[in-house]
């Protein structure tokens, strides 16, 4: 299963393009970054122990990915999901399979965070195997995104939005996740799990959030060193192997 594959989307200008096409991209490079924070946990997860002096920072990575896995699925049934001046959803408007239900998703991404919230109180408890265990709905996850993407296409949201409604939704989907997960790890996160080669035209942030950048990578600091790239330049980077005979609790 792991690891999960990339959702693929038919690129565009998110700056010039029609809305509809640019929604289905954009959709898709925010589900990459949930894609490639699933498969680096995964992957830690193998190897990290109770004794590793990282062992708390890849806890907060992967309560902060459960967070904004669950976030991202509630705003997108936030946009599919509210009724229209037609008095039909989108949902209803385009098909259940342009926005599936996404219960037994959150169930899951909700008891991950669990799981990594208590070991992250009893760290002496961690057990990495546990943790790979709990992702085990990447998959169904990572194949109801693509299915997604592949039947948001622009001639099939062209018959239910206009160009200023499809953009006046993705400005909606884009406020209310942003307006939920803690910012000052939402933005490093997003900075560190984008491919920037793709495009240098997402993710969008405030002028704020960019001044900001450097205290907010601060706050997690030693979190952005396990993640795929360097969250200041966008460069890949290797994360260490394991190490030994570091054990706090002794």
């Amino acid at each position: 299963m792991y690891p999960l594959p990339m959702v693929t989307a038919v690129p565009v200008d998110l700056v010039s393009a029609d809305s509809r096409a640019a929604f289905p991209y954009a959709l898709a490079l925010m589900h990459n970054t949930i894609l490639r924070g699933l498969n680096q946990a995964h992957f830690l997860a193998r190897y990290l122990h109770a004794r590793d002096r990282r062992i708390a920072a890849y806890l907060d990575y992967v309560t902060g990915i459960a967070e904004l896995a669950e976030w991202l699925l509630l705003a997108e049934d936030r946009v599919f999901g509210t009724r229209r001046a037609s008095g039909r959803t989108p949902r209803e408007a385009l098909g259940p399979e342009c926005a599936p239900d996404a219960r037994a998703l959150l169930g899951d991404v909700r008891r991950l965070g669990e799981l990594a919230l208590a070991y992250y109180e009893r760290r002496q408890d961690y057990d990495g195997h546990q943790i790979a265990l709990m992702m085990s709905f990447g998959g169904e996850l990572a194949a109801r995104m693509q299915k997604q993407v592949d039947c948001l296409k622009p001639q099939r949201l062209a018959k239910v939005f206009t160009q200023d409604e499809m953009r006046r939704a993705m400005s909606k989907h884009a406020r209310w996740f942003m307006s939920r997960p803690d910012h000052d790890f939402l933005v490093p996160f997003l900075m560190s799990h984008h491919n920037r080669a793709e495009t240098m035209q997402w993710p969008f942030f405030s002028r704020r959030d960019l001044h900001d950048m450097h205290r907010k990578e601060q706050t997690f600091v030693d979190t952005w060193k396990l993640a795929p790239y360097n969250v200041r330049n966008g460069e890949p980077q290797e994360v260490e192997g394991p190490e030994k005979n570091n054990n706090p609790y002794e």
